[in-house]
């Protein structure tokens, strides 16, 4: 599943960054790597930005940047 599809107050563990160069480079920005948990917060209507939290730092992130992360739910 993608981050996107993750509920909110979801856990989950990013698994793949699909996409090309620019997106890896710009979620190693925003301090996201492969392996991170992360928490989903929010997600905006009618498919707006969503917030999540990873380690500690709130961040918000675009629906197609969202689409673009394969992540896995922690239980």
């Amino acid at each position: 599943m993608t981050l996107y599809d993750a509920t909110t107050e979801a856990q989950v563990k990013l698994l793949r960054i699909q996409g090309g160069w620019s997106a890896r480079q710009r979620l190693r920005e925003l301090g996201l790597h492969v392996g991170d948990a992360v928490r989903v917060l929010h997600r905006g209507p009618f498919g707006g930005a969503m917030a999540i939290r990873c380690r500690g730092t709130l961040i918000a992130i675009g629906r197609h940047l969202a689409n673009s992360i394969l992540v896995e739910t922690i239980k």
